[in-house]
């Protein structure tokens, strides 16, 4: 009875999908169980349509995917490498929202083009996004804005934002072996493009493709970019956290070799 209650109802919908489309479509019937709760097994109506795969009925072999779904549209000529950048990466751009002041809607507030330092001869640099100085920050009367901008300009920076947040690109050159450093914060790293090896002081390694996240908390730690020929991106956001106490002694902050240049982020003193 269920079976025909859902069939009656699927019907006169799937009648005019196949008149609106102009084509030739056939029906099939599948049993599925609805639940763990019931033995019933109902009928549950699947269209297909000649020239379309498996059991999509509205994605086709040939449907155009747009740009998310083609990594050959998103060429350097699109996005060409930002002022100072190393890599053959596409250039970056970070869009600050903010209010109008007279609808109260949200705008696009700035537009800013990634700005790159380079450390280690050449083979890494650094983009900051962004920064905070408190937790929680105050957004009100753009005072983020203007502390983010004091912060980057004093070049006081280091890899960690004493009280508050660091968002910041790294570009890794092929073969290349960071130094192994340590910082008093929470970070989370993610890949955006190529791979990257997590090598930590015990000599584990964990290898991390595109779209996989580091949980940093606190650890010795190096980066390895295992690709002969191709650059590695990654992106990581750094929280400052509370002082770090392993066997009764605290574990301040290790900037290793490589980044001469970077102060000291001064949140472990």
């Amino acid at each position: 009875m269920a079976g025909r209650l859902v069939l009656g109802m699927w019907l006169p919908v799937l009648s005019s999908l196949c008149r609106s489309l102009h084509t030739q479509a056939s029906l099939h019937l599948i049993s599925v169980t609805p639940g763990t709760t019931t033995r019933d097994r109902i009928l549950i109506p699947r269209l297909q349509l000649p020239g379309y795969s498996g059991t999509s009925v509205l994605t086709p072999p040939d449907f155009p995917r747009g740009r998310r779904g083609s990594r050959s549209e998103l060429s350097d000529a699109d996005r060409p490498p930002n002022e100072g950048q190393l890599s053959n990466l596409p250039g970056v751009t970070a869009y600050l929202t903010g209010h109008d002041n007279s609808s109260g809607k949200a705008i696009v507030q700035s537009a800013r083009p990634g700005s790159w330092q380079s450390f280690d001869k050449g083979d890494m640099a650094f983009n900051v996004i962004y920064t905070t100085s408190e937790f929680p920050a105050s957004l009100n009367d753009d005072v983020d804005i203007a502390k983010h901008d004091a912060l980057v300009s004093s070049d006081k920076l280091g890899l960690v934002s004493p009280g508050g947040t660091v968002c910041r690109q790294v570009d890794f050159a092929p073969g290349y072996d960071c130094m192994m450093h340590r910082t008093q914060s929470l970070d989370f790293g993610i890949v955006l493009e190529g791979e990257v090896e997590m090598v930590l002081d015990s000599g584990e390694t964990q290898l991390m493709k595109r779209g996989d996240v580091a949980v940093q908390r606190a650890t010795m730690h190096a980066w390895r970019n295992p690709s002969k020929t191709e650059w590695c991106r990654m992106i990581f956001v750094l929280q400052d956290c509370q002082k770090v106490v392993l066997g009764g002694q605290a574990l301040g902050e290790d900037l290793g070799r490589g980044t001469e240049g970077l102060p000291p982020s001064g949140n472990d003193s």
